[in-house]
């Protein structure tokens, strides 16, 4: 077989690995998540804050999809989406590595929008 017959399997497998990186990186450590939580509300309930952002932004794009794709084309929506992903799971990997990441109340909701937004892409990519 050539790269070119191999080609369609590599890009269903670039998708599914840029939709579901950037959310095992969120979902995986809860203990992680739990110290740089330390002192918020969500110290104690960030596995259901992430889940209800994630659920939410994929409800919200799920709806709105169906217009989208008569206007844009499906390679327009799939790359760009698939980089965004790339870039959050990047951005969730350094805080993780990173020890002195904040901790502040900016720090929290930052990462609910970051949650937000791997759901919302994700739905966008399989759409």
């Amino acid at each position: 077989m050539t790269l070119r017959d191999k080609l369609p399997e590599l890009c269903v497998m670039l998708i599914g690995m840029a939709a579901l990186f950037a959310w095992n990186a969120v979902i995986t450590i809860p203990t992680y998540w739990r110290q740089r939580f330390c002192g918020s509300p969500l110290a104690r309930y960030h596995e259901s804050a992430f889940s209800l952002a994630y659920q939410a932004a994929a409800l919200v794009v799920a709806a709105w999809a169906p217009k989208l794709s008569r206007r844009i084309s499906v390679r327009r929506r799939i790359v760009p989406t698939t980089y965004c992903l790339g870039v959050i799971f990047v951005l969730f990997a350094l805080l993780a590595v990173w020890a002195d990441a904040p901790r502040d109340s900016v720090f929290a909701p930052a990462t609910v929008i970051g949650v937000a937004l791997c759901g919302g892409l994700s739905q966008l990519l399989c759409s």
